[in-house]
C-alpha cells in the first residue's frame, strides 16, 4: 500500500519526487516569502509587545499604509503578520509566531 501511495504521489510531481532527486531543500520556501507582504523591522521593546500579541503605534513604525505586513525584530527574525486597517492608528498582530523555536 505504501509504494502505491508513493506512485500515486510521484505521478502528481511533488514531494518524493524532489526528495528521490536530492532537489527538497531548494523546493522548501520560508513563510514569511511565501506570504509576500511588505516588510516591517521594529525595536527591540515593540519586538517583544508584538511576540505578546499587542498592537504598535503606526507613528511609531515604518508601516503607514493599510494592509498586512511581515513583522520582523531588528536581528531580522520573522515574527508574524501585523495588519494596519484604514483609518487605524495601530498595527494589530493577526498571527504571531512563537520565539526561539
Amino acid at each position: 500500500a505504501d509504494d502505491e501511495y508513493k506512485s500515486n504521489y510521484n505521478a502528481s510531481g511533488n514531494a518524493f519526487i524532489l526528495k528521490e532527486n536530492g532537489e527538497l531543500e531548494s523546493a522548501v520556501v520560508a513563510i514569511d516569502r511565501a506570504l509576500g507582504y511588505e516588510k516591517v523591522t521594529v525595536t527591540k521593546p515593540q519586538s517583544v509587545r508584538f511576540s505578546n500579541g499587542g498592537s504598535l503605534n503606526i507613528g511609531r513604525i515604518s508601516a503607514k499604509k493599510p494592509g498586512l505586513y511581515c513583522v520582523y525584530s531588528p536581528e531580522k527574525e520573522f515574527l508574524g503578520v501585523g495588519e494596519i486597517l484604514p483609518d487605524a492608528e495601530e498595527m494589530t498582530a493577526r498571527k504571531v509566531l512563537p520565539r526561539g523555536v
